[in-house]
C-alpha cells in the first residue's frame, strides 16, 4: 500500500487492517493509525469523506489545519496520531520518530523527554552529537560539551561552525 502527503509517496509495509479514531478536541475529524486525517461525514464544501491534505512544515514535519468554530488550528500529524494511538502513561512532553519524519505510523512513534528525543537523533544520525548548534536568533554557532552525565557546559558562541568546533 501507498501513502501519499502531497510531496512524494510513503510506502507502508504490512496487510494490517487501517484503524480510526476521532481526534481529541476535533469531533468532526479522525486520524488514522497510519497517519492519515480525514473528515468524518460531508459538508457543504466538501461532499464525501476527505482526506486533508498535509505539507511538510517547520523541522520537516508534516502539518496540517483542522478547522473548528470558524477558526484554523495547525496540527502536527504526528502528534495527532501519536495521541490517538499511542499510550503515555509516564505523560511524556514530545513524540519521537523512530525513522523518517514524514512516516506518522503509530508503530513509527512513542513518547519521549527533551532528552531522549535528543539521544535518539544522535543515535540515527538524525543530528550530529558534537555538541555544536546552530542559533537562528542570532545566526550564530553555540559550542556545549558534557563534561559527565546530566551536566552541559557553555563554552561560546561563535560566527562559523569551524570556529565553534
Amino acid at each position: 500500500m501507498t501513502q501519499g502527503f502531497g510531496f512524494g509517496i510513503l510506502k507502508v509495509e504490512g496487510n494490517d487492517m487501517e484503524r480510526w479514531r476521532e481526534i481529541k478536541d476535533f469531533e468532526m475529524y479522525e486520524v488514522s493509525d497510519l497517519g492519515r486525517v480525514r473528515r468524518k461525514e460531508a459538508t457543504v464544501h466538501h461532499p464525501g469523506k476527505v482526506n486533508i491534505k498535509s505539507w511538510f512544515g517547520t523541522g520537516g514535519y508534516l502539518h496540517l489545519h483542522l478547522y473548528k468554530d470558524s477558526k484554523n488550528y495547525d496540527k502536527a500529524v504526528h502528534r495527532l496520531v501519536a495521541i490517538a494511538f499511542i499510550p503515555n502513561p509516564l505523560n511524556m512532553p514530545e513524540v519521537n520518530h523512530k525513522g523518517a519524519k514524514a512516516d506518522c505510523r503509530a508503530s513509527q512513534l512513542n513518547w519521549t523527554d527533551k532528552r531522549g528525543n535528543s539521544v535518539d537523533a544522535v543515535k540515527t544520525g538524525r543530528t550530529p552529537g558534537d555538541g555544536i548548534t546552530f542559533l537562528k536568533s542570532t545566526g550564530r554557532w553555540r559550542a556545549r560539551w558534557n563534561p559527565k552525565a546530566c551536566v552541559r557546559e557553555h563554552i561560546g558562541v561563535f560566527d562559523t561552525f569551524e570556529e565553534a568546533h
